[in-house]
Parts: C-alpha cells; sequence; structure tokens
C-alpha cells in the first residue's frame, strides 16, 4: 500500500488519508511545504476517517489540498488545522466545517460548496479565490476582500454580482457554468479588471455593458448577442467566442488585437480566414 509520493506535475507532496502521521513526518523532515491528501490507493468506495490531529503545528506547511477523490465516514480534529499558522494556500473539496478565521494569512483559498464554511469575509489578504457551488446569490458577503486580485466562480446559486465593485485590484474574473446568473453591470465597474472569461453562463448574452471598457486586455465569451460594442474596448489584445447571435463579424475587420473564434457558422457575415486576409490588408495583425 503507498502511503505518500511527491506529484511533480503539480509540485505537492501526496499523503493517502490513511498515513498522515507518517506521512506529514516524512514531508517535514525532507522539505515539502505543499501537501495534498488524495487517495493512492483502490479504494472501491471506501469509506475513511479523516483525523486532523497530526497535523498541530506542523508550521513548515504552506499549501494545502484536501482532495474530493474518497469519501469520507467521519472527521476528527478539525482544530489542529488551525495551528497552521503558515498556511498561505488552502484548496478544499470536501464537506469539512472550518472558521476561516482562524486562517488569517490566506491568499489563496478554493473551496467546493461554502455551507460549512464560516466567516470568510475575515480573508482580508486573499488574492486568490475560486468558488464552486456557492449558495449565495450575490457578492455583497465578500466585501471585505479587497485585496483580491482573481476570482472565479464556478456554478452555484449566484444570480447577480452585486459587491464585486468592493474588488478594487481584481484583474482577472471568470464565470463558469454560473446557470443563473443575470446581473453583471457591475462588472464595468471594476478599474483594474484585464482578463474576462464567460463560459457556460446560459441567461448572458448582451455584453453592451463592456461599452467604452478601457482595461481589459483579454476577453472570452462563450456566446454574444452582436458586437457593436467591440470597438470602443481600445486597449483590448485578445478576444474569443464561440458564438456571435446575429452573425455580423464586420466590426472584427478593423480592431487591431488578436481574434479567434469557432466554429464558422453558416450565418456568419465571415469566416475567420476571410476576416484576417482583410485584417492583414488593413495593416492589423491576423
Amino acid at each position: 500500500m503507498e502511503k505518500y509520493s511527491y506529484n511533480s506535475a503539480i509540485d505537492f507532496f501526496e499523503i493517502d488519508p490513511t498515513a498522515l502521521s507518517d506521512g506529514l513526518a516524512y514531508a517535514e523532515k525532507n522539505g515539502y511545504t505543499a501537501l495534498r491528501i488524495r487517495c493512492l490507493n483502490h479504494n472501491v468506495g471506501e469509506r475513511y476517517i479523516l483525523d486532523f490531529s497530526d497535523f498541530a503545528d506542523r508550521l513548515f506547511v504552506r499549501k494545502l489540498i484536501i482532495g474530493n477523490c474518497f469519501l469520507i465516514k467521519k472527521i476528527l480534529n478539525v482544530d489542529a488545522l488551525y495551528t497552521l499558522r503558515n498556511l498561505e494556500y488552502l484548496s478544499i473539496d470536501q464537506p469539512i466545517k472550518l472558521d476561516l478565521l482562524q486562517f488569517s494569512n490566506l491568499k489563496t483559498l478554493y473551496f467546493t460548496g461554502d455551507n460549512k464554511l464560516k466567516n470568510i469575509e475575515a480573508l482580508i489578504n486573499l488574492r486568490d479565490l475560486l468558488m464552486t457551488s456557492t449558495t449565495h446569490q450575490d457578492l455583497t458577503h465578500l466585501e471585505n476582500l479587497r485585496n483580491l486580485e482573481t476570482l472565479r466562480i464556478c456554478g452555484g446559486r449566484i444570480t447577480s454580482l452585486k459587491g464585486i465593485e468592493a474588488f478594487r485590484n481584481l484583474e482577472r474574473l471568470d464565470l463558469l457554468y454560473c446557470r443563473k446568473l443575470i446581473d453583471v453591470d457591475s462588472i464595468s465597474k471594476l478599474a483594474n479588471l484585464k482578463k474576462l472569461h464567460i463560459e457556460k453562463c446560459v441567461q448572458l448574452a448582451n455584453f453592451s455593458f463592456l461599452q467604452g471598457n478601457q482595461t481589459i486586455r483579454n476577453l472570452f465569451v462563450e456566446k454574444i448577442t452582436n458586437l457593436g460594442f467591440i470597438s470602443s474596448m481600445s486597449n483590448l489584445e485578445k478576444f474569443s467566442f464561440w458564438n456571435c447571435i446575429d452573425g455580423n463579424l464586420e466590426p472584427l475587420i478593423h480592431i487591431p488585437c488578436r481574434i479567434y473564434f469557432y466554429p464558422n457558422k453558416r450565418h456568419y457575415s465571415h469566416t475567420l480566414e476571410q476576416i484576417n486576409k482583410m485584417r492583414i490588408t488593413n495593416g492589423l495583425t491576423s
């Protein structure tokens, strides 16, 4: 049975949930500061008792991933995690009840489901946040996270981005599979946003709120009503999409940024190849 191993692909030392004591001791002795709890053996649906007691005062731990590739029967001694005073990176893919107030040094937080997490608003040093399956309908509960630079939201009940305007340092925003999301106008209030990615958000297609945006450099939208606003985004460097509903791609001929779309649909006014040739003729980069 494998107890632990180093995963060079992600630069994390992986420990089987049955071998936390041995794995932590080995990691500390050999200078591994990034740890991932992951089932390393064929378990066929086995449920594990996850006892965190061996994490007590392990100050060498700076990054921790609690993976979702195993089932949990019981969780013990969660308080031991609160002694990880140097923890800067935490990823939780399991339903573990945590008081995030105890992780004041966190700069990166990834989680799936937030119904067992409390005091996320206390993480004022957070720079990178990935929320999967959030139960909140907007972002007003996160307004204290004013140092956020990257925010990714995947799925969940969110319907509005109200509150996002508080993230004055936000540079990247990804919205993925947010099927209930309808109100994103607050994006226009983000003075430092450089990258915007919107995918599988079925109720979003009108992006006229981006008219005149001068901050975004990289834009991807899966589905878009029309491209009437695109020429007003003078600092755009890269633009990609999958589906333009009205089919009029003529605005792409006149913008200097890199463009890409797929596939070439029948109702489109131009193919990507035609647009690139015309852009070259106009002295623009293809």
